[in-house]
């Protein structure tokens, strides 16, 4: 591997850690997979995850009720529908 390719390749992974998403809309598939296996493990059954306002918009189904939460990027949750 060239230095521009290690350069380039350091650059993307600074740019993407931390960050839920590139764009309004576009979850980070890394960040994605940790919230999947943090509301599965609280028993919910998760249908889809998103970005909304920033912060990550999960719909999840627990005891056959349906749940919109937000979380932060420290995946904290801060709103619960």
């Amino acid at each position: 591997m060239n230095r521009f390719s290690m350069f380039a390749t350091a650059a993307l992974m600074a740019l993407s850690l931390g960050l839920p998403a590139g764009a309004e809309g576009t979850v980070d598939p890394v960040m994605q997979e940790k919230l999947t296996a943090q509301l599965v493990k609280e028993g919910y059954e998760v249908r889809k995850v998103q970005i909304e306002d920033g912060l990550l918009e999960a719909y999840a189904v627990k005891d056959g009720e349906t749940h919109e939460m937000y979380f932060d990027k420290d995946l904290k949750e801060v709103k619960k529908n």
